[in-house]
């Protein structure tokens, strides 16, 4: 289903292939590195210590990497990780023009199609299913054009006394494609909501894509924009196209928490399968589906399908005015317990030159605004005391929905440099000296980095609380601690297997950031965390027994992780002991120990 390969498995592929033949083939080389679909330093790190005795593989690895301070990041992450042959891996220079001049930014491919056991066939109960979903369709109306249905399906076949061998026959796929997109241009009408595109090799849904695309009109295509998806097939329906469609509508989903619902076409002119994915309350994923026959009402169903308004086919991107400028969402940047961080532009910028981030909260109650005005009122201290890698407040709003626009845009960190490092423990020290106030919510999603330049920034201050000494900040009303519980320093778990408040406290913030760095230099750990959150998750409740299983569960995967037998281990204990202490100069003991540890040399 197009998941990451685990890099340890792509390693052990290329230490075979290179026991075998004794030399690694750099075409093969590419290969696994675009398996790998992460890029830089993460993948690449383990990739070194999972073939310490393959020095030539280790150099294929540098070859990929898509800097060359990256590769030289990761050059020094095998020594400092006692891999062996020292002085053979110093050889390995990352300034040879042979290297330097082939480091690529890895690539991905298309993840092959998974299995879709279910078969359809047009009867009465697919048409009953149809009627069902078509009542989640807002608006739906199914327009009566059964004197233009037969037209409409011999525009893809053969016809004519030219064509006495062909006539009858389905005409070629190209000729199939050119044909049903000025179809459709023709069936979503004179004011038509959308753009059809082809998109048969645009390849913007995870490296794969349907062969048409209705995106509403001014929006660009991106797996955010796609409104309607239309795959065709020449002959009869199969259940690799119908996965390929469900593929399809999840990455949708997966590209817009937002979204209520995705819906999908899969048809050979002669019958249609209409898929809609919807989210249900508890954020699970289910899918409907239903056929038709083009000449018994298929053609219809299109029609109705193409002339919906937008958010009836589940889109609805927010729209928000702020100081009197319209701001349109134009992708998704991140999902939050509390609400969802979108790329936003002002209406007919028409460009990316002023995007910024818009977070559009999602309130558990509608008098429950807290962590809205927790985090505005943080964004305003930082506007009066900034710090460059701290974000910059725009404009705010809590009419008629609790809005935030701030800038700049940041991507997710894959790895961070030794720059990066020390500027996180700056912005630490900033919060906690200057503003007086800690973020309790420090994690490797919240830091983020921009796409020109790779500036840090802190993201997501709405669980920030005030230190001891300074005014306090809104705090929701009997809750122990909101931030994320899989980073959270002793004390903190403490407390909450306890029941009681625990006092905001500095170390909070630097233990969860020693974890933080952890996670983000050890690949192996990050997918770990994703599967101890998941863990977290499936325990249902919020009782004191659930809280207590969640915590031993949290408990037990740092003690896991951070045991002294392992290359490391000890020191990264003494780190998360160093963050735990009192003492003006703890920022400068955690970037000297963090230093040494993963930039040695420096």
């Amino acid at each position: 289903r197009g998941l990451p390969i685990h890099p340890l498995v792509l390693c052990a592929v290329a230490a075979g292939f290179h026991k075998m033949t004794e030399s690694l083939d750099l075409d093969v080389a590419s290969v696994l590195a675009r398996l790998a679909r992460g890029s830089s330093g993460t993948w690449l790190q383990a990739a070194a210590l999972a073939v310490s005795k393959q020095p030539v593989i280790l150099k294929m690895c540098i070859v990929k990497a898509d800097s060359d301070e990256v590769a030289k990041e990761c050059v020094d992450q095998c020594i400092s990780s006692g891999m062996e042959d020292v002085e053979m891996l110093k050889q390995v220079s990352v300034n040879e023009d042979e290297i330097v001049n082939k480091l690529k930014k890895l690539m991905k491919v298309p993840p092959s199609s998974y299995s879709f056991s279910v078969r359809f066939t047009d009867s009465q109960a697919t048409r009953e299913r149809f009627i069902n979903m078509s009542r989640q369709f807002v608006g739906f109306k199914v327009p009566d054009i059964k004197d233009k249905e037969a037209s409409y399906s011999n525009m893809f076949t053969h016809t004519g006394d030219d064509h006495r061998t062909l006539k009858g026959k389905m005409i070629p796929e190209k000729s199939m494609q050119v044909i049903f997109m000025q179809l459709l241009e023709k069936l979503v009408g004179e004011k038509p909501h959308y753009k059809v595109v082809d998109t048969h090799t645009s390849k913007f849904l995870d490296a794969r894509s349907p062969d048409i695309t209705l995106i509403q009109i001014g929006q660009h295509l991106g797996a955010f924009s796609a409104v309607l998806l239309i795959e065709l097939q020449r002959h009869d329906l199969d259940n690799e196209h119908r996965g390929r469609v469900l593929y399809y509508l999840e990455q949708l989903m997966h590209n817009n928490a937002g979204r209520t619902s995705a819906v999908g076409v899969l048809t050979n002119t002669e019958v249609m399968e209409v898929f809609l994915l919807t989210r249900n309350e508890n954020g699970n994923q289910e899918h409907q589906s239903a056929s038709y026959t083009m000449l018994d009402g298929g053609w219809a169903i299109l029609q109705g399908l193409v002339q919906l308004d937008p958010t009836g086919l589940g889109w609805d991107p927010p729209v928000v005015t702020l100081n009197e400028i319209r701001y349109l969402a134009v992708g998704e940047l991140g999902c939050g317990r509390d609400g969802i961080v979108y790329e936003a532009v002002p209406e007919g910028s028409g460009s990316s030159s002023g995007i910024m981030a818009l977070k559009v909260f999602r309130l558990k109650a509608s008098d429950d605004t807290t962590s809205f005005h927790v985090e505005k009122q943080v964004l305003g201290e930082i506007k009066d005391r900034p710090h460059p890698s701290l974000p910059q407040l725009v404009a705010s709003s809590n009419d008629p929905q609790c809005v935030l626009l701030t800038k700049p845009v940041v991507r997710a960190l894959e790895h961070i440099t030794h720059t990066q490092l020390v500027t996180m423990l700056d912005v630490c020290k900033h919060l906690h000296c200057e503003l007086k106030i800690v973020s309790r919510d420090m994690e490797p999603k919240h830091w983020g980095g921009t796409k020109a330049g790779g500036k840090l920034c802190l993201l997501d201050l709405s669980c920030a609380a005030a230190l001891p000494g300074r005014e306090p900040l809104p705090s929701p009303a009997g809750v122990i601690y909101n931030g994320t519980l899989i980073y959270a320093s002793e004390d903190v778990l403490d407390s909450v297997t306890r029941g009681v408040l625990c006092t905001p406290h500095r170390q909070q913030d630097l233990v969860a950031l020693v974890k933080t760095i952890f996670v983000l230099t050890h690949p192996l750990a990050a997918e770990d965390v994703q599967q101890l959150s998941l863990k977290l998750q499936d325990i249902k409740g919020e009782d004191q027994a659930a809280v207590k299983k969640c915590v031993q569960l949290v408990r037990s995967f740092w003690k896991q992780q951070l045991r002294a037998d392992r290359a490391g281990g000890q020191a990264w204990l003494d780190l998360v002991k160093t963050a735990s202490s009192d003492g003006d100069d703890v920022y400068d003991k955690l970037q000297a120990g963090l230093s040494v540890l993963i930039y040695p040399g420096r």
